[in-house]
């Protein structure tokens, strides 16, 4: 009774006081622990087993919070190397349109490859303009787009040497075209246009561009874009043409 009086005594809530049902308590656990009756069913108290729980939950909590910047969504930018001769293998196959007698005096300035030319036939620049690594030199295949077929063949007088052309370093040149995330296709330029002190690299369609540095920190590259209405956000790039 001093137990029970001392129990009742020191409860501060309605939590704390055992509801008591009658029971027949012979033949039973209970008769041999009187005090089990005066835990609720309900009302449990809270044990090592709880804070063992609610302690692991925080920690795996706090795991996500931290390690959420680590984890990426991202899908990786697509690096593309075209090829303007033999075999194709995912890109359009290039096909002649038109021939022409012209001349290439100086490397692409769309795209830094070897092989790549800026020439001239009937007073219209044409840029890119692939010459064959092996084979005639004084033929170079002319293209607009790596996502269109048609071509231009210019032919020169003399060879087209390579000795002292600039090769591709992917980690550094800017791609000759991109596809961005959203869908859209947007070449190289050579105009020397700035914005905001940034070079723009890329023309897209509807007044797009794409300027400033392409950042490659990350597996998806990103660049920045402005829009028609002058809106000016960072975009991801999908695949990359070089």
């Amino acid at each position: 009774m001093t137990r029970l009086y001392e129990f009742f005594k020191n409860a501060h809530n309605i939590n704390d006081v055992a509801k008591i049902q009658p029971k027949n308590l012979r033949n039973t656990d209970e008769s041999r622990y009187p005090f089990a009756q005066l835990v609720d069913p309900v009302v449990k108290p809270r044990g090592f087993g709880d804070f063992f729980i609610k302690s692991s939950l925080n920690r795996i909590l706090l795991f996500l919070l931290c390690a959420y910047p680590l984890i990426s969504f991202e899908n990786p930018t697509e690096i593309k190397f075209y090829r303007p001769f033999g075999a194709v293998v995912d890109q359009v196959e290039p096909k002649i349109i038109a021939h022409k007698q012209g001349m290439c005096s100086q490397q692409s300035t769309r795209i830094v490859r070897e092989e790549a030319w800026r020439c001239v036939a009937d007073g219209v620049t044409y840029d890119p303009c692939f010459v064959k690594p092996a084979g005639d030199k004084n033929k170079a295949l002319c293209l607009e787009s790596p996502w269109r077929d048609s071509a231009v063949l210019v032919i020169t007088e003399s060879p087209l040497e390579t000795n002292n052309q600039k090769t591709l370093d992917v980690s550094t040149a800017y791609p000759w075209a991109v596809l961005l995330t959203t869908g859209e296709h947007c070449l190289s330029t050579d105009k020397d246009q700035m914005l905001d002190g940034s070079l723009v690299h890329y023309q897209c369609p509807g007044k797009t561009i794409l300027f400033g540095h392409l950042q490659r920190c990350k597996n998806e590259w990103t660049i920045l874009k402005q829009n028609r209405d002058g809106f000016i956000s960072t975009v991801s790039i999908k695949k990359a043409w070089f």
